[in-house]
């Protein structure tokens, strides 16, 4: 039997680079380092994995914004700021809630580095949406995240559970701006490669059609 697995694919036109400095004043962020999370707030995504790594941080000019609804009716997040304040750091964490699709690329374009710390991805498209917007991810060695972060070129998969590795990763990135901007836009070249646009040519490939159907209305983007 042969299979073929063509992944899901991003929106180029809504999820491109915006410019951090602009991100960051349309957002009314004050110049901090920011670390950015962006999925359901539930126990699976891991966010408390964020909030221990945030805590083992050197540097105090940092900011997380954890971008999502509460999937339990405001206790998983209540428990995430007591967690917070318990280790010293809930005035850097900003629980912002659920935004709008078509302000996301200013939440990710702001951001210094997308943390995906989940348990378990069956795509993660957070991340792809973030490399699309030009910011690198540090995620989880888990389900598809792999297939989508490029090791040492995107980003950085953390094999291990623990803040200290997330910690030297995030570190290592906010630290050296010319490392941040060369993973930015090998991330949106990485991207630029998953658009819907290159997922629909794909399709028509393995199931045989010719490409220029995709000027025909096919194509998702």
């Amino acid at each position: 039997m042969r299979i073929e697995l063509v992944p899901c694919g991003v929106d180029l036109s809504r999820f491109r680079p915006l410019g951090k400095a602009r991100a960051t004043k349309e957002l009314g962020l004050n110049g901090h380092k920011i670390l950015l999370c962006v999925g359901r707030i539930e126990a699976l995504k891991g966010v408390d994995l964020l909030i221990r790594t945030a805590a083992q941080l050197e540097s105090d000019d940092v900011q997380v914004l954890v971008v999502g609804a509460d999937a339990d009716g405001g206790q998983e997040i209540a428990r995430l700021q007591q967690m917070a304040d318990d280790l010293n750091v809930g005035d850097a964490i900003e629980f912002v809630g659920r935004v709008p699709q078509e302000r996301l690329a200013w939440y990710y374009s702001a951001a210094d580095v997308c943390v995906v710390p989940s348990f378990y991805e069956s795509f993660g498209m957070a991340a792809l949406e973030s490399m699309a917007c030009g910011t690198p991810v540090v995620a989880s060695r888990v389900g598809g995240l792999p297939t989508i972060i490029q090791h040492g070129r995107t980003g950085y998969l953390k094999s291990w559970r623990c803040p200290e590795a997330f910690a030297t990763s995030l570190e290592m990135i906010m630290a050296n701006q010319s490392l941040r901007d060369s993973m930015g836009k090998a991330a949106r070249r990485r991207a630029e490669s998953l658009g819907w646009d290159a997922i629909a040519g794909r399709m028509l490939d393995l199931y045989g059609q010719p490409r220029s159907v995709v000027d025909n209305g096919i194509s998702a983007s």
